[in-house]
């Protein structure tokens, strides 16, 4: 296997003042100065297939969006897009590029860099390309998330996994580090860019390797909170320095235990999976206004409903109402790791796991963004549920079916499945 690296940073630069993503409605959560910067990380590798991987200090960003990124990253590369994947660690502490009705407007400026920063990563990271070996490790970092949705006893996953790519010499030339949790240890108060706790870790981890990119792909941390959250921004940046050190030192030990991974074969593949949609009448919508006022204010609800109002008359002319989202997989060796545009649930990124079998990983936000893939039980009726119901209206959508969770999970593992058997037949 050959592959090849880079980082380019994509902080806006001074005199930008860009909302930042999440935690309330209108809250003009602007980035008053910058904590650490943010980047995106490029990792290209080859054989058997090309493949490229973009890692962003972002929030998610929408498919549109993404689109552009790899279109142009996939150009830079000699790629086609289908080969490239672009993920986000999901920090909230980043420039808002998602369109969510009043939880951090949407900042076109840096939008509109992101396709030329992405292009210049992915090229670097080409010139870069030599072989390497790659080696997994896996242990516990426990302690250090709550389940934020079912609280004392809610499932959590505690697992922390790495993948390193060492030059023939053993030189650390870079990292994937695996792990479920929300960094939102800045929140609401904070007025600062950072990458949040994975970043940091991972801007620590590079300056102590000198010439390694370590990149951070987030697991299913739909309903996992760091347990750092929700305070003023002076005690958060104290908190921030901790769970940094401590996720820093848990990816350490799991990479200095790291064994070799079994085959050297490279495979990608991408895809779209359709998901049924439930379109709201206008009763429905009408008894959902109290809600849409709560999690957006009067002013967030004047914008959504007309909006799914909109949209389920779209969705009408369908046979059957549905949504097409992004769906990505690589496989490096034995492991597999798939990629979705959503804020998935644990016991559902468990699912998914054990669908495909053998080391797996699964990365959510990437190549778009679609609110969240909650368990079934959040989609009782009208339950007003945060992630079943809530964020659509946020984001002016109709919600999905209560069977997303299921229909998502077993697209992951289809795709899961046969970007391995290719690697496994290679």
């Amino acid at each position: 296997m050959q592959a090849g690296f880079a980082r380019v940073e994509i902080t806006p630069p001074p005199g930008e003042h860009p909302e930042m993503m999440g935690f309330g409605a209108f809250l003009g959560r602007t980035a008053l100065e910058v904590a650490q910067p943010i980047h995106v990380r490029a990792s290209y590798l080859e054989g058997g297939d090309a493949a490229l991987l973009l890692s962003f200090d972002l929030c998610g960003f929408d498919e549109k969006l993404a689109d552009e990124i790899r279109a142009a990253a996939a150009a830079a590369a000699g790629l086609a897009p289908e080969q490239v994947i672009a993920a986000c660690t999901h920090t909230h502490s980043a420039p808002s590029v998602v369109h969510v009705i009043g939880w951090g407007e949407f900042d076109p400026a840096t939008a509109a860099r992101l396709p030329e920063q992405a292009a210049r990563a992915a090229r670097a990271a080409r010139e870069s390309l030599a072989p390497v070996k790659v080696c997994a490790g896996a242990g516990e970092l426990d302690g250090f998330s709550y389940n934020r949705v079912y609280r004392e006893g809610g499932p959590r996953d505690t697992r922390l996994r790495t993948l390193a790519f060492r030059a023939e010499d053993g030189t650390l030339r870079a990292l994937w580090a695996h792990y479920a949790c929300h960094p939102v240890v800045l929140c609401e108060a904070c007025r600062v860019i950072s990458p949040d706790f994975c970043g940091v870790a991972m801007q620590a981890l590079e300056a102590r390797t000198p010439g390694a990119v370590c990149s951070f792909l987030q697991g299913p941390c739909g309903d996992i909170d760091p347990l750092w959250a929700h305070r003023p921004q002076e005690r958060s940046l104290v908190h921030l320095a901790h769970a940094a050190y401590r996720f820093r030192r848990a990816v350490e030990v799991v990479m200095g235990s790291s064994t070799g991974v079994a085959g050297d074969r490279v495979h990608i593949a991408t895809s779209r999976l359709v998901l049924p949609v439930v379109l709201w009448d206008e009763q429905t919508l009408l008894a959902m206004h109290d809600l849409s006022v709560e999690w957006g204010g009067q002013r967030g609800a004047e914008i959504a409903l007309p909006l799914m109002r909109e949209e389920a008359a779209r969705l009408a002319q369908q046979p059957s109402p549905q949504r097409e989202v992004p769906m990505g997989a690589l496989a490096l060796g034995d492991h597999t790791v798939v990629f979705h545009p959503f804020e998935m649930f644990t016991a559902v990124g468990r699912e998914v796991e054990a669908g495909i079998g053998g080391p797996a990983w699964v990365v959510g936000y990437a190549n778009g963004y679609e609110g969240y893939a909650p368990t079934r039980d959040r989609f009782a009726p009208q339950s007003g549920d945060y992630a079943a119901h809530a964020l659509p209206l946020m984001m002016g959508r109709n919600p999905y079916a209560p069977s997303l969770p299921e229909r998502l999970a077993a697209g992951l593992v289809g795709l899961g499945r046969d970007v391995r058997s290719r690697s496994t037949r290679a």
